[in-house]
């Protein structure tokens, strides 16, 4: 064989086959990619279709709930608060303040009542004061609304008689401040707030009034005329009433409430008066001493709150247990009671609602977010 001495090139066909096979190659990663791969575009009907999510097969990428559907109502957690009756919030702020307060509820592992403010929700532990208390559910939810409340003094958060003017210079129609001042006790709906000022009896006290958050729907106490129970979540140095603290008080109940018990036995106790042989003892107001003496006794009105229901037996059993220390106290779930004048506006209140024998005179503010 004759050779020139070069090294012969590499066959034009050999090339062509190579090239084919990385085109091929090639192909084949750019489909397992996927993202990579030019794709038609889909109409925009078609977009929107595949990203709301089917009301009836709910997936854990794309939850349920929707913004726009006003039959949403937030969980109750495992606790000992109020359920829910069908009772809804009344506006998105309120819904926001009412789900946070529920949160928190869920959250409490250790607390007390206390003029400081340590707030630790990884291990539970909740150190505060009811303004506090307030003022952490306001920062989570708005804090645009807690930023409007008007402190008096040099106070780093704002106290009970800061919301309370607040909630009173807003008006039913709200000043621009986020808050809307309700006018009766029957329009209190779950996420409204509650705000009185110290009441007189109570001037040797150091605390301004106290705020709370409404859990439920406010419902006439069957047991005692002109009284309106409201479940409410707070923090407090001593706690508020419950249907086992009715029980123990020896407070009469509503016949729906014994049904064990035969008509004309409950018949009997109503007819035989409100207040008990020995009178229960009453829980102080936050910052003020066991020693202090008692409030003049003031005699509760006739029913005379335009607009509200009745409780049911069903809702008076289900009324949250106060599980609170009285002196120690902290973030927890309670009954007050209130008292309404001619139109149903809060004129006095009960400390333990369907307990306490003595209401309070002051002035009651009730307030709404927008």
């Amino acid at each position: 064989m004759q050779t020139d001495g070069k090294r012969r090139g590499v066959p034009v066909h050999l090339l062509v086959m190579l090239a084919c096979l990385l085109v091929v190659l090639s192909a084949r990663f750019a489909a397992a990619a996927g993202d990579d791969v030019p794709r038609v575009a889909s109409p925009v009907s078609d977009v929107m279709a595949s990203s709301v999510p089917s009301a009836a097969a709910p997936t854990d990428s794309a939850p349920a709930d929707s913004a726009s559907s006003d039959s949403v109502t937030p969980e109750a957690p495992a606790t000992e608060h109020m359920p829910n009756f069908g009772d809804r919030p009344a506006t998105e702020g309120a819904r926001a303040l009412y789900a946070e307060a529920v949160r928190v509820l869920s959250q409490v592992r250790s607390t007390r009542y206390t003029g400081s403010y340590v707030v630790d929700e990884d291990t539970g532990r909740f150190e505060l004061n009811c303004s506090g208390f307030l003022s952490l559910l306001l920062y989570e939810v708005n804090p645009s609304a807690l930023a409007t409340v008007d402190r008096s003094g040099k106070h780093y958060r704002p106290r009970a008689e800061d919301f309370h003017r607040s909630i009173l210079r807003a008006g039913p129609k709200g000043d621009g401040t986020g808050w809307l001042r309700l006018e009766r006790v029957s329009d209190l709906r779950p996420g409204d707030v509650v705000a009185w000022l110290r009441p007189a009896e109570r001037s040797a006290s150091s605390a301004t009034g106290h705020v709370m958050v409404a859990l439920a729907n406010p419902r006439l106490n069957p047991a005692r005329p002109g009284e309106v129970l409201l479940p409410v979540a707070d923090c407090t140095l001593s706690p508020h009433g419950d249907l086992a603290a009715m029980r123990e008080a020896g407070s009469p109940e509503a016949e729906t409430v014994r049904g064990a018990q035969s008509a004309a036995e409950s018949v009997a106790e109503s007819v035989a008066g409100q207040a008990p042989e020995r009178e229960p003892e009453q829980a102080p107001v936050p910052g003020t001493s066991p020693g202090l003496p008692r409030p003049p006794q003031v005699e509760a009105p006739p029913a005379i709150a335009p607009g509200l229901e009745r409780g049911s037996a069903a809702w008076l059993a289900a009324l949250p247990r106060d599980m609170r220390e009285p002196g120690i106290g902290g973030v927890g779930s309670g009954v007050i009671g209130l008292a309404t004048d001619a139109t149903g506006h809060p004129v006095a209140y009960w400390w333990r609602g369907g307990v306490s024998r003595h209401r309070l005179v002051t002035s009651i503010m009730l307030g709404r977010l927008e």
